[in-house]
């Protein structure tokens, strides 16, 4: 069950997963390290007798439940980066995006790897899904970030012309007005929302602004940040470096720290809010923040260390 500890709630027994549509349930066991999944397709509803809640003004730590889901298999030598999800498939990135890894969220099992030519610059610190470049493509276009103080985000189509599945550059999107930016997509409203800084910003401030992601077909281009492009834009608190984020129904959910000083920061992009920082030492979580996606009804995350993490909002 969900054991309280002081002001927060977090997974240290064996906890029951109800499957309301099939009326049974699946024990998963936590032995200390992993978690075994039986394998199901059901639509989970409740987690410890608590109905699991994917849209949500306010949270406070009775309202998180974290699972450790499985461990991440490494295939490169490089750094474990950011992550992507598309239908039950997890995409976990390494630095410079020289190996990408293929999980079965089903199964939590190991798929396949893509074994890429590197590329210094591209760190894969933040990863995204875009659209389909063709509605027969196995994935959507591929948003990866480039290193440290850059101005670019590298866009990918997933093909299969070999017999395996490898990347290939369709796009870069360059950004003016800034000396440094990340980008994350709201692909449900084909929007995308650029973190940024400048000369101009105090040191605890960034800026977002929101654009529509811009047209896959028109090859590298230039997008300001300070121009009518932008549809939006305001300012957050920066207390930490940023590591990768996601978006899902009008909230950012933004990894920051390093090891031993995780957090997943949940801010409401409607209302300019942040409902909760989630801090890692709080609710059993190591290593060091690295990826985060929605996945149906919870937050997949990862370390560096390659243990994924389900994260439920629950009341």
């Amino acid at each position: 069950m969900a054991c309280g500890k002081g002001d927060y709630t977090y997974l240290e027994e064996p906890i029951e997963i109800v499957i309301i549509d099939r009326g049974d349930s699946i024990i998963i066991n936590d032995n200390g390290d992993t978690i075994k999944h039986e394998h199901y397709k059901d639509t989970i509803k409740y987690a410890n007798k608590k109905e699991i809640i994917t849209d949500f003004n306010e949270l406070s730590y009775d309202n998180i439940l974290i699972e450790k889901a499985f461990v991440i298999e490494k295939h490169d030598t490089r750094g474990l980066q950011g992550i992507a999800i598309h239908e039950d498939y997890l995409l976990q990135t390494y630095d410079t995006k020289r190996c990408i890894d293929v999980y079965d969220l089903n199964s939590n099992q190991f798929v396949f790897s893509m074994k890429q030519q590197a590329e210094g610059h591209v760190h894969c610190n933040n990863v995204d899904f875009g659209k389909l470049y063709e509605p027969t493509d196995p994935f959507p276009l591929l948003y990866l970030e480039y290193r440290g103080e850059n101005t670019r985000t590298a866009v990918y189509r997933i093909v299969n012309k070999t017999g395996a599945f490898e990347l290939e550059r369709i796009q870069t999107l360059y950004f003016s007005s800034c000396i440094s930016c990340i980008t994350n997509n709201d692909s449900k409203n084909s929007e995308m929302y650029v973190t940024f800084r400048n000369n101009n910003h105090p040191a605890d401030t960034i800026s977002v602004a929101k654009i529509d992601i811009p047209d896959f077909l028109a090859g590298n281009i230039t997008v300001d940040l300070e121009s009518a492009i932008v549809k939006e834009k305001f300012d957050i608190y920066r207390n930490k470096v940023n590591q990768d984020a996601t978006i899902y129904n009008n909230k950012l959910f933004q990894l920051k720290g390093y090891s031993g000083s995780g957090e997943i920061w949940i801010y409401d992009l409607i209302n300019h809010k942040t409902i909760l920082t989630i801090e890692w030492n709080k609710v059993g979580m190591t290593g060091e923040p690295e990826g985060i996606a929605w996945y149906k009804d919870h937050l997949v995350v990862t370390n560096g260390n390659g243990q994924v993490y389900n994260v439920y909002f629950v009341k």
